[in-house]
């Protein structure tokens, strides 16, 4: 479903905004947010997203997606984590202590991709002005990492895609080693070679309705 938000924003005192938002398409999934836009386009076009939501009838979520790759960063008391902070600092570990298999080994000295992410998460914690309130199983550093993690999944990758590069499962990532596979995958992502989640899940929810409508008991019937 696709709604053109012509005229939406016309209560807004920006004529740049309203200009811009009503060449907007909002979709299903999402809308492309132009890196540097001002906040009167910003509020626009959020006005906009929530219009379309409403019209659509079946309270579907709208998100803004940035269109530049580094505009999709985590931020928690002050602190700021882009993909490219992440490969950066991936690219320093050595191969030695990459896993395949589990998250982490027992004696913690080897890690997964998501271990290492897990790590940095409460590397970074200690930069922060304020942490997330503490629970009864986590302090505050492991509930920054942990939310650091719940960002890569719902803004980069999930574990669904990950783990089979990390492991070498993937046909399309045969390099030697789970460092080098997964800063290849990394790399795709940050370029666009790679669809991020929201262009994962486009994608697979495209294809299910393909298969939905044109399956052969559906085409004979």
């Amino acid at each position: 479903m696709e709604l053109r938000c012509r005229a939406l924003a016309d209560g807004d005192p920006d004529p740049v905004a309203r200009a811009a938002v009503e060449e907007i398409v909002v979709r299903r999934h999402g809308s492309i947010l132009v890196r540097g836009a001002s906040e009167q386009f910003i509020a626009a076009l959020t006005v906009a997203a929530n219009i379309a939501k409403t019209e659509s009838g079946d309270g579907a979520a709208y998100v803004l997606v940035p269109q530049d790759p580094e505009d999709m960063v985590f931020r928690h008391g002050g602190v700021t984590v882009t993909l490219g902070d992440l490969i950066a600092h991936l690219e320093r570990i050595p191969e030695s202590r990459w896993r395949t298999g589990t998250v982490r080994s027992e004696d913690g000295r080897t890690n997964c991709f998501f271990g290492h992410l897990h790590h940095y998460g409460v590397f970074m914690s200690s930069y922060a002005a304020t942490l997330p309130e503490a629970t009864a199983k986590c302090s505050g550093e492991e509930v920054f990492a942990s939310r650091l993690w719940d960002w890569f999944e719902s803004t980069w990758a999930t574990t669904y895609r990950i783990y089979p590069v990390n492991d070498g499962e993937s046909l399309k990532y045969p390099q030697p080693n789970p460092k080098s596979r997964v800063l290849a995958f990394l790399a795709a992502l940050r370029s666009g070679a790679e669809p991020n989640t929201t262009r994962s899940l486009d994608a697979e929810y495209l294809h299910g309705e393909h298969v939905a409508c044109c399956s052969p008991e559906r085409m004979t019937s």
